[in-house]
């Protein structure tokens, strides 16, 4: 009988809360709440609770009482309502990879696991022993990392808590921060330029979209760059909107082109050895939209319906990573984005004209393949030897770039996968070393056009 009602009283507290990662400075204002879910107190001497950064690495002996159906907070000396005082905490606020707490009871029996954060690269175990734990999502300064329903525990952190306002001992389920939006909102990353030619410093940006029908308030969302880990990248400042199909460039300074909001540090991978990702979080740590890009995916980033992603390409130096559809998220990055050579900031994105194969070489064949016009527009293809003065080929509506005495190839229409092609022969007498410059264009309703160059080489 006493050992049921020790394995009871066992089973029945948990980590219910925890403040991680405090505004400003987090000295001395870490912590952990737990919560005694069973109908008697609970001693806690003899318990412990442990941290996990890199390794379970920090053992915090506790003691004193929890109510039945009551909180008890494990804090340092400036933490507020702490029941029990320690002079070092110093949680972990998985800024790289996934943090953790748990909880021990005095046989050493692990009682209650807390997870949060992505990617899991340590492999903390949670409560279930998954081979992938659900975390939990990764803090927000000044909020706490809380159970949605005080003691509700279905082995699940990543829908067991939230990101609220925090409550240490007290009841969880406070209001989301100021008045912003969050859940299933209509917001992309559209575009975005993490590999700038020369110093990358203060030229990187985002491009989000709210491609909805109502305005956002995007107060406290955050964009994350993931290089091994993902880590907060930049945070969006209270009072900030997005209106019903508008676009917000956030920057790392006021040098950006088009930058709306300008966030000092921001800065992105480049996805040149190993895949990289962005991802916009909203304001109570739900991840909205991700996106992959590079070559392989040895860091087993996922997409956002939880399957390993399909990166897309990484854009080279001076190039930007855009959707070929603005609005559009097939979660496939390796089709949902294109390499722009010419960069949008601000503005929604342009058809995308690619050729195969390369590089072109005299007397053959090679495909156009234009994506994101509407199903059923007609495409119209343009080439010429050689920039020079400004012309317009017949049928381009004079939307040409810098094409002198142009040639139109031909027209086709787009299909229902938003792909225009067209098969032509580059003619023998082209000369290696010649520069072709390749267009495509729409004309009518969604004028748009897209221009390429290349290098004739001897075949």
């Amino acid at each position: 009988m006493l050992l049921l009602l020790w394995i009871q009283a066992q089973a029945a507290v948990m980590i219910n809360e925890a403040l991680i990662d405090a505004p400003g400075s987090d000295t001395d204002q870490h912590w952990v709440e737990l919560y005694n879910t069973g109908p008697t107190p609970v001693d806690l001497t003899g318990w412990t609770l442990e941290r996990a950064k890199s390794a379970w690495d920090l053992d915090v002996p506790l003691s004193g009482v929890i109510p039945a159906r009551g909180w008890f907070v494990v804090g340092e000396v400036a933490a507020p309502a702490a029941d029990l005082v320690v002079p070092l905490l110093d949680l972990g606020n998985a800024s790289g990879s996934a943090d953790a707490i748990r909880l021990l009871s005095p046989r050493g029996v692990i009682v209650d696991t807390l997870v949060y954060g992505a990617p899991n690269t340590d492999g903390w175990d949670d409560d279930a022993r998954l081979a992938t734990p659900l975390t939990a999502p990764s803090p927000i300064s000044g909020l706490g990392l809380a159970r949605a329903v005080d003691g509700d525990d279905s082995d699940d952190a990543s829908l067991d808590f939230v990101n609220q306002v925090a409550t240490p001992g007290g009841p969880n389920g406070g209001p989301a921060p100021a008045t912003c939006d969050a859940g299933q909102v209509t917001l992309l990353i559209n575009e975005l330029f993490p590999n700038p030619t020369g110093v990358d410093d203060g030229w990187e940006w985002v491009e989000l979209h709210n491609h909805g029908p109502r305005s956002l308030d995007l107060s406290g969302w955050v964009i994350e760059a993931g290089t091994s880990g993902f880590s907060t990248s930049g945070a969006l400042p209270a009072g900030t909107r997005l209106a019903a199909g508008g676009l917000l460039v956030v920057g790392q300074s006021a040098a950006v082109a088009g930058v709306d909001v300008v966030v000092p540090g921001f800065s992105l991978g480049n996805g040149t050895v190993d895949a990289d990702a962005a991802r916009i979080v909203d304001c109570l740590g739900g991840v909205r939209d991700t996106v992959v890009y590079g070559p392989g995916n040895l860091d087993g980033w996922l997409s956002d319906d939880g399957l390993p992603a399909v990166p897309a390409l990484a854009p080279p130096s001076g190039s930007s990573l855009a959707r070929v559809t603005d609005g559009t998220d097939a979660n496939l990055d390796s089709e949902d984005f294109g390499v722009y050579r010419a960069r949008t900031p601000g503005a929604l994105n342009p058809l995308l004209l690619s050729v195969t194969p390369a590089p072109l070489t005299p007397g053959a064949w090679m495909t156009l393949s234009v994506r994101g016009a509407l199903p059923g527009a007609t495409v119209h293809f343009g080439a010429q030897g050689g920039p020079g003065q400004p012309a317009c080929p017949p049928g381009l509506g004079g939307l040409c770039l810098a094409i002198s005495q142009p040639l139109l190839l031909g027209s086709a229409r787009s299909g229902i996968d938003r792909v225009a092609r067209m098969n032509v022969t580059l003619p023998l007498r082209v000369a290696p070393g010649t520069e072709v410059w390749l267009q495509a264009a729409v004309v009518g309703a969604e004028a748009d056009v897209s221009t390429v160059w290349y290098d004739i080489v001897q075949p």
